[in-house]
């Protein structure tokens, strides 16, 4: 699957004239899971700059032990900008997770990173539904977040 959302970005790229975006703002979002194929497709070794992400969207990302921090430690200098959003309350992919991941960011000058952790809305927000007041705005935070950082 990694493999698949490198060809995605690589496709984006090669035909962004014709579709009349910038090649150069390209990135990848992902969801617990789809979360962790994001981050697989930001830090694999060797990756081939066509293919590269220039942001990233993290939501409840399911992270594997800490296979992320040798490769932030390996060269911090290529992460894209990435923003992280969470629940505090989410059992399946813990906040302090994201947390942890944030402050490797933060400590490796990582620059445009952003994290939220809502107060509530579980793992998946159930689209923001009976969740609270600012479960559903994690779009708009989002969106205005690859506004500040020119996306």
């Amino acid at each position: 699957m990694t493999s698949d959302a490198r060809q995605a970005i690589r496709l984006l790229r090669e035909g962004a004239l014709g579709l009349s975006i910038d090649p150069n703002k390209i990135g990848i979002t992902g969801f617990s899971a789809g979360g962790n194929l994001a981050l697989n497709v930001l830090f694999h070794e060797g990756v081939e700059k066509e293919t590269q992400a220039n942001f990233a969207g993290l939501f409840y990302p399911w992270f594997r032990q800490d296979d992320y921090v040798t490769a932030i430690e390996r060269d911090y200098s290529n992460i894209p900008p990435i923003f992280i959003m969470n629940a505090a309350d989410d059992q399946i992919t813990p906040s302090y997770r994201c947390i942890e991941f944030y402050g490797k960011l933060l400590k490796a000058k990582v620059k445009k990173t952003e994290l939220h952790i809502l107060n509530q809305g579980s793992h998946g927000f159930d689209l923001g539904e009976g969740r609270g007041v600012s479960t559903p705005m994690r779009k708009e935070s989002f969106v205005k977040w690859m506004v500040d950082v020119g996306f």
